[in-house]
């Protein structure tokens, strides 16, 4: 799977949850950001800075959709697994330094 078709994945998925994805120039604001999850008014918004590479943006989005209840979400087994992977990264590395650890997306 290519990193481009694996963000228009992500990007779907963060749809189908509710989650507007914005694309802003937040190094201007705060550099060194690259962006997050975040809620405003009840809604959540995953802020990414439109400068921000492919490996980046993967790493944003993985981060804030491992927070949500996926199942009976549909998604290819790929981008599920990508996810699980993540999830049970976060978990150990919170455990071990606070750290979420990274996530192979080659296969």
């Amino acid at each position: 799977m290519t990193e481009s078709h694996l963000l228009e994945q992500l990007e779907e998925l963060a749809g189908k949850l509710g989650i507007r994805v914005r694309y802003e120039n937040l190094q201007k604001m705060n550099p060194g950001f690259m962006g997050g999850l975040c809620r405003v008014k009840g809604e959540y918004h995953l802020m990414m800075d439109k400068r921000t590479g492919r490996q980046e943006r993967i790493g944003l989005f993985l981060d804030a959709l491992v927070r949500f209840e996926l199942n009976g979400i549909y998604m290819t087994p790929k981008l599920r697994t990508l996810l699980e992977e993540k999830r049970g990264a976060v978990d150990i590395g919170s455990l071990k330094n606070g750290s979420a650890g990274s996530v192979d997306i080659s296969r």
